[in-house]
């Protein structure tokens, strides 16, 4: 008999807006994106808002196009997601692609990676120099091209967002302008090796284990599972573990999450089984830790602008010294103090420009991995005020130094520290 008991904090969540192009016959399928202003996108089991909902989807969230119908003088389009779910869109929120299957004056590009060689380069809605201006990347910059096509305009990602430019803008990225390649290093954290877990020092210790690597999942055993033993030994908050890119309360609660982490117990066993809900930050180092997949929007976007600014950032021959400094100071001068959701995420400090004392902690830790810095995530509580702060210790020539770029942030940082 199992019973789940939900701890700590998860999720993720906000975009999109749109522009709307026709799908001529049913029996066609199109390539197509997501575009919201905010929020999430009701995936209908039929053409109706009242129709039940089989899933949701996120600004950018790649989908195809099989069908169109009209409902009370609104356009649906019939759709199948990335996780092959079917089901019925409102067209005005989708922008369509090429034909599946047709080149139709496009070309597959398999997602490689362009850098701009132009002094700046525009990336609009649509293909078309009077549509709305999303974003001005500069030279050297480096975007995802998704399409190009026989008009000259090409359909690229950069950062969050995804429109469109010109393809005389960029250059092929050959690896060969003196920016180093990364190669991520990771905090080396030991395996605890209890035969039973009787504390909660022990389980945290064997979560941050397991946190630092990136695990999915994991389980231990325990000497009993009744509710009062459970709950004094198993983490409770956040703040319980040392390590590890763990969803905040507001995106726990956007995903319809129950917990960042996951008990559920075996009673016969006496066996504990956990599970990992990581923000974007995660998904993206443990990619780079196992070779995981990133499938999640977030995190492709935060990935896109991470190594764009690594690769402007790290050059060959740079000491660790001089890595860890260069991102301190690009953190410190292009991000802002803020308490809003998404200030608790290396996304809103690496992609929006925004964060709070976690998200500065979890963008300086997530871009030292990937330069190679060994470091760790540090929460650290103030015994008076019982605030709790988060800074990053990185390790430099076998030494271990702290790195707070909450508290050396001149830029609108008011009262960042507890």
């Amino acid at each position: 008999m199992k019973k789940t008991l939900s701890l700590l904090l998860a999720l993720i969540m906000a975009f999109s807006l749109v522009a709307v192009l026709p799908v001529g016959a049913s029996a066609a399928s199109y390539k197509a994106t997501i575009e919201l202003g905010s929020g999430t996108l009701n995936v209908r089991k039929t053409a109706s808002t009242s129709a039940s909902v089989v899933d949701k989807l996120r600004n950018g969230d790649s989908i195809t196009v099989s069908a169109q119908t009209t409902r009370s003088g609104e356009k649906w389009y019939k759709i199948t997601t990335e996780a092959n779910k079917v089901g019925y869109v409102m067209a005005k929120y989708v922008s369509l692609g090429s034909k599946v299957g047709s080149s139709s004056g496009s070309t597959s590009t398999d997602n490689k990676t362009y850098t701009v060689r132009t002094t700046t380069m525009k990336i609009y809605k649509s293909r078309s120099g009077s549509s709305s201006l999303l974003a001005t990347a500069k030279k050297g910059a480096e975007v995802t091209l998704l399409t190009k096509y026989t008009s000259g305009w090409a359909k690229v990602e950069y950062g969050s967002v995804t429109g469109y430019c010109n393809f005389k803008s960029l250059t092929a990225s050959t690896g060969s302008t003196g920016t180093s390649k990364l190669s991520p290093k990771f905090y080396s954290a030991s395996k605890p090796n209890y035969t039973l877990y009787t504390t909660k020092e022990q389980v945290t210790e064997l979560l941050d284990y397991h946190l630092s690597n990136f695990s999915s999942s994991f389980s231990f055993k325990v000497n009993s599972t009744n509710s009062s033993t459970l709950e004094r030994i198993l983490p409770s908050a956040k703040a319980d573990s040392v390590y590890g890119y763990l969803l905040s309360e507001a995106e726990m609660k956007a995903a319809k999450l129950g917990s960042t982490v996951t008990y559920s117990i075996d009673a016969s066993s006496k066996t504990v089984y956990a599970k990992i809900n990581y923000t974007s930050a995660g998904l993206v180092l443990k990619h780079y830790k196992d070779g995981t997949a990133i499938t999640d929007s977030k995190a492709k976007a935060l990935n896109n602008k991470a190594t764009s600014i690594l690769s402007s950032l790290i050059k060959s021959g740079m000491s660790d010294y001089d890595k860890a400094l260069a991102i301190h100071d690009y953190l410190c001068e292009n991000v802002v103090y803020s308490t809003a959701d998404v200030g608790a995420t290396a996304y809103g400090a690496i992609v929006e420009g925004k964060a709070a004392c976690q998200g500065y902690a979890e963008a300086t830790g997530m871009l030292y991995t990937l330069a190679g810095l060994e470091n760790v995530i540090v929460r650290a509580t103030n015994n008076s005020t019982k605030a709790t702060h988060a800074y990053v210790k990185v390790k430099i020539g076998g030494d271990w130094y702290n790195v707070d770029t909450t508290a050396d942030d001149p830029i609108n940082n008011k009262n960042p520290q507890p």
